[in-house]
């Protein structure tokens, strides 16, 4: 079984990422976030992410609950503070419990579940120092997970402070001149300006490039240590690879039929693991033979794909050779 930590933050600003436009808070990304979440609107763009879009199961609303709403005055608060404008003005955490068997996602616990996350995030620090503005459990989606949204607004700093919290700066190489030579700090300004900086044993203070730390990825590590010393049954990455890894060339000519095959067939994987745990010898080979008969068939299709493609390019090849 897997939990999942993730977390994405929302600037106060539109912010230009890898995988597109991410819509700010003055943009209306909190309210927004906020309807999806209260299920007062669906948008499809603040759904669990997996390779598969998750589909919202609306019959199965009433397994939502909602710990605390985010209200619109919130909102007005947060954009009326001092801010820059590329300010992380408020961060959600989403808890993802994943790889679950039928059974253990219907006797699945919420309360359960909700204290170990609270017990995690105090112990973090960060219920102390940011606000949880809304708090949501979502029944209604492939996986049961926990929606956190929090304030960028510490409050024993009295800043908007994600960046110093979450990814400090700390120092990398030392910085080299022109000649390869080490550069030392010096002051900069006062009666002492350009004279070299020294520690307390008098020895010129080496400068270094400043980086920041992946703190996100430092709190998901953490997160595993805290399931691990409560043994606690879960990981907090997953336990296996798919069989089936298509580079882009191919994927993106599969017709919409061969998808479908690849995520039925990442889920018969899934499907497999747990069997194995609990021991249904029975249904293994039923999946392991399905499974062997639809991984032969997307790679008949996928080999098709390659061999067109080689083919392809040996024409090309054969015409420039033939144009010159």
């Amino acid at each position: 079984m897997t939990a999942v930590l993730r977390i994405e933050k929302r600037n106060f600003t539109d912010t230009k990422t890898k995988s597109g436009l991410v819509r700010g808070i003055e943009n209306g990304s909190l309210i927004a976030m906020k309807k999806h979440n209260e299920r007062l609107e669906i948008n499809h763009h603040y759904e669990m992410k997996s390779k598969q879009r998750t589909n919202i199961t609306e019959k199965n609303s009433h397994k939502n609950i909602y710990f605390k709403n985010m209200s619109y005055e919130e909102i007005k608060k947060i954009k009326k503070k001092h801010h820059r404008s590329n300010s992380v003005g408020a961060f959600e955490i989403v808890f993802d419990f994943q790889d679950l068997t039928k059974d253990e996602i219907k006797n699945f616990d919420v309360l359960a579940h909700k204290s170990l996350i609270d017990e995690f995030l105090q112990e973090q620090s960060l219920t102390n120092e940011f606000e949880i503005l809304s708090y949501a459990y979502h029944g209604d989606e492939k996986n049961p997970h926990f929606h956190l949204i929090l304030s960028g607004w510490n409050e024993q700093e009295q800043a908007f402070n994600f960046n110093d919290k979450f990814n400090p700066k700390k120092n990398g190489k030392p910085v080299l001149n022109s000649n390869g030579e080490q550069v030392y700090l010096k002051h900069n300004r006062g009666k002492n300006k350009g004279e070299f900086l020294l520690d307390k044993e008098n020895n010129k203070q080496v400068k270094y490039e400043m980086i920041r730390e992946n703190g996100v990825q430092k709190l998901q590590d953490k997160w595993g240590d805290y399931l691990s010393s409560n043994n606690f049954r879960y990981s907090h990455k997953k336990e296996f690879t798919s069989l089936l890894q298509f580079p882009n060339s191919i994927w993106h000519k599969f017709d919409e039929e061969t998808k479908q095959r690849v995520y039925f067939i990442r889920e018969l994987e899934k499907e497999r693991i747990l069997n194995i745990k609990e021991k249904n010898h029975s249904v293994i080979n039923e999946i392991e033979t399905l499974l062997k008969n639809e991984v032969l068939e997307v790679l008949k299709i996928s080999q098709h794909i390659q061999d067109e493609q080689i083919a392809n390019k040996a024409r090309n090849k054969h015409k420039v050779l033939y144009n010159d």
